[in-house]
């Protein structure tokens, strides 16, 4: 099987720090369900787990920055109810 880059690998997309962060942590993860909870602890820092949006609201940032049709999500998969996943590209 051969690997295609993903359709961003060659254009400056604009990420915010906090979306690179996300990103990065999510494809150390790839294929993996990572948890709401578990980005708002590894990533914003949280030591208690507030109720807040602001995973889905960077998520969908990344969405709009990275997939073809973000209301349809290729790479990024939301778990529902749980969480998210980065597929890699093989799984496309």
């Amino acid at each position: 099987m051969r690997l295609r880059p993903p359709p961003w690998h060659s254009r400056d997309l604009g990420l915010s720090t906090r979306e690179i962060e996300v990103l990065r942590y999510l494809a150390e993860r790839a294929s993996r369900l990572v948890t709401r909870d578990e980005l708002l602890q590894a990533v914003w820092g949280f030591r208690d787990v507030p109720l807040t949006r602001s995973v889905d609201i960077c998520i969908a940032r990344l969405r709009r920055k990275i997939e073809d049709d973000p209301h349809r999500p290729v790479y990024l998969r939301t778990a529902h109810g749980t969480g998210y996943v980065l597929t890699t590209l093989a799984e496309s």
